[in-house]
């Protein structure tokens, strides 16, 4: 168990019931990659992305446009192919899943749990459907961020896309990330598996207090 909690750290950790709509198909979010990339062209870089190089990093130089970031590979303007990383922070433009930032979560098709029911660590489902999985996390009584995360297909590796949006104090979108990365095959089955067993453990937990609860009556 404990060799695989650092993979759940890097997708995500909290998955709430209900609280998650459907997970976009990884090959849909590349469609719309592609699509959101072709249109960059036409837009102004507003910052100098050469002075971004970090020689520790391999995805790319920060490109800044009036929407927000994008993070990829290029010179002049950023290669559709080579894009790692999108974070939107204005409601210009609307993202895989038709939302944009300052919606509030039912609009975007999410329901957040109560303050007082909002921990850091929380399991109560999780999704196989298209290979995707929907997390919520945050600090005990503030709701942080929900994350999607889908696995496309793959050999040696397997890609897949992290699609999260940051919650501000009003509990409304304000900042959109896509990011984009690999795992081997073991870490994507293990990823699953660790979120299995939170869940299994915190549903025991639960019983036990309830049966506890029960014979204090």
């Amino acid at each position: 168990m404990k060799r695989c909690l650092p993979l759940l750290a890097l997708l995500g950790i909290l998955l709430m019931h209900g609280a998650c709509a459907d997970v976009p198909a990884y090959g849909e979010v590349m469609q719309w990659v592609a699509d959101f990339g072709a249109s960059l062209g036409g837009l102004e870089v507003r910052n100098r992305p050469e002075r971004t190089l970090d020689p520790s990093r391999a995805d790319g130089l920060l490109y800044q446009y009036d929407f927000g970031f994008v993070r990829a590979k290029g010179d002049d303007s950023p290669r559709t192919d080579a894009v790692s990383e999108i974070i939107l922070r204005t409601p210009d433009v609307v993202d895989p899943r038709d939302a944009y930032v300052g919606m509030a979560p039912e609009e975007a098709g999410l329901t957040l749990p109560e303050r007082d029911a909002w921990t850091d660590l929380y399991v109560t489902e999780v999704s196989e459907e298209d290979e995707g999985y929907c997390w919520l996390y945050g600090d005990p009584g503030t709701p942080g961020a929900a994350e999607w995360t889908a696995l496309g297909t793959g050999g040696e590796t397997v890609p897949y896309y992290r699609l999260t949006y940051a919650f501000d104090t009003q509990e409304r979108i304000a900042e959109i990330r896509l990011k984009f990365g690999s795992l081997t095959p073991e870490e994507a089955r293990n990823v699953l598996e660790v979120g299995r067993e939170l869940m299994r453990r915190q549903q025991a937990d639960g019983a036990g207090s309830e049966e506890g609860g029960t014979g204090d009556e």
